[in-house]
């Protein structure tokens, strides 16, 4: 029982240590997210002008339709109005 208390305790801990490694990162995108309290107003300006960069011409077809359609959705509603997913869709185009 000694040794098998002592494999749970240890996986217990290795759980534990993962997670609180993790904590920083966590963090660090909770204070990135626009969509997040603070200053998430200047976050919102900064990834809107990111996807206002975004070359719509050199992407596919099915793309362009989808990015022109968010822009869109950003223009009448703010950022705030996108989803998460669709927020990621646009990060992942800009990055390109």
């Amino acid at each position: 029982f000694a040794h098998l208390g002592g494999a749970v305790v240890g996986f217990l801990f290795l759980r534990w240590w993962d997670w609180r490694r993790g904590a920083a990162k966590r963090e660090f995108q909770r204070r990135m997210d626009p969509s997040g309290g603070g200053s998430g107003f200047v976050g919102e300006r900064v990834a809107v002008a990111r996807w206002k960069g975004i070359s719509i011409e050199s992407l596919h077809e099915l793309n362009r339709e989808e990015v022109t359609r968010l822009l869109a959705k950003v223009k009448s509603g703010g950022a705030s109005s996108l989803t998460s997913a669709e927020r990621a869709f646009l990060d992942r185009m800009a990055a390109r």
